[in-house]
């Protein structure tokens, strides 16, 4: 197993064992973290647009496209509320994200051009990307099954994962000669931004 898969296991044991059976301090032997570090699997524009092309259904290819153009972590992008759109301001808005935090991340005009598509055909009431039934978003699960059926039928086999669109988003804009800082801003930008009264969304 991984060092963090044992830490957070040894973790576990021992807040189970001092704070819910009032044990005395329970005191395991944990191996060092190694020092090894991998760089992350990048995908190119070519096989991102392999990989969006071969999903059957308009809201599987527009939920990955929207998952890859605004870095997103899996986590908030099935999360994604019809409210959480602010198109004035070019921005989407991530409730309790990472860190229990509120965010803002960038909103490229292409794809909010996509998601007006996608709420046009589909008219989802609350969830973005709703799932079965619809009261309920689209489970991490499920969208991990969307990602693997699109890369095998684009024939995408270098281990790539729903995380490779995060990373694959910011090396893109790294190599196109963003600054590092702006790149940061754009993967977490802070919920220091105050929302301004926006027009309305979805579109009438």
């Amino acid at each position: 197993m991984a060092w963090s898969s044992c830490h957070q296991a040894a973790a576990g044991l021992q807040f189970f064992s001092t704070h819910t059976l009032g044990w005395d301090v329970l005191h395991l032997h944990r191996p060092p973290r190694t020092g090894r570090s991998q760089l992350p699997q990048i995908l190119s524009i070519e096989a991102l647009q392999r990989l969006f092309t071969p999903a059957k259904h308009p809201r599987h290819r527009i939920l990955l496209m929207t998952t890859y153009a605004a870095g997103l972590r899996v986590s908030a992008g099935v999360r994604l509320k019809l409210t959480d759109i602010e198109s004035e301001r070019m921005l989407l808005r991530i409730e309790q994200g990472k860190g229990r935090k509120d965010r803002y991340v960038m909103l490229p005009p292409a794809l909010l051009e996509m998601l007006r598509q996608w709420w046009t055909a589909a008219r989802p009431q609350a969830w973005l990307f709703p799932g079965r039934p619809p009261v309920n978003p689209l489970t991490y699960r499920q969208l991990n099954r969307i990602f693997h059926l699109a890369a095998e039928a684009a024939e995408i086999r270098q281990g790539a994962t729903l995380h490779t669109l995060r990373h694959s988003f910011a090396t893109h804009l790294l190599e196109s000669k963003l600054d590092i800082r702006m790149i940061q801003a754009l993967l977490a930008t802070s919920a220091s931004i105050r929302p301004r009264t926006t027009r309305a969304w979805p579109p009438t």
